[in-house]
């Protein structure tokens, strides 16, 4: 999306800052400034900018710092989504991101991601399967999944800590 598409707001734009600080019970600079609106269902505040809806935390990034630089996150430092205080804010890549959020526990792993396929009683099976020497094909075809992912919970990819070590 172009910047004539969505422009960015600026620091200076007192307008909006108005706005903004309508949602913002700015006490002590150190502690998290919790949103005050509305949020989506992840927590991060929701404000409306130029005809759209925008994440507060980038907003107020935008509007204490500068631009933002496209395909690039604000990251918490305070790992609090509602938080808005511009000195808790920063910038980083997706990479950035995802390593925050690892080093931090905040994914969801094994039984835990909804996505999840295997119970940690099957990822146990599966390590001791292998060690008995059970093949990964063999293992896939039992436990209904694809090779690949008999392979990862064996190297530790997924299911880290669960049963058997690799």
């Amino acid at each position: 999306m172009s910047l004539r598409e969505y422009p960015e707001v600026i620091q200076g734009d007192e307008r909006t800052a108005a706005r903004f600080r309508k949602f913002v019970p700015t006490t002590d600079p150190s502690q998290c400034w919790e949103w005050q609106s509305v949020r989506n269902p992840s927590g991060y505040g929701k404000f409306w900018l130029n005809g759209r809806t925008d994440l507060a935390h980038r907003v107020s990034y935008k509007l204490h710092h500068g631009p933002i630089p496209p395909g690039i996150h604000v990251r918490h430092t305070c790992d609090n989504p509602p938080c808005v205080n511009p000195s808790h804010l920063l910038l980083g890549t997706g990479k950035d991101n995802a390593r925050d959020a690892l080093e931090r526990g905040r994914y969801r792993r094994g039984a835990s991601n909804g996505r999840a396929k295997l119970t940690p009683q099957q990822v146990s099976e599966i390590r001791t399967g292998w060690h008995r020497g059970e093949t990964q094909v063999s293992m896939a075809r039992r436990f209904g999944v694809s090779r690949s992912a008999i392979q990862w919970v064996l190297n530790g990819q997924n299911w880290a800590g669960i049963g058997e070590t690799p």
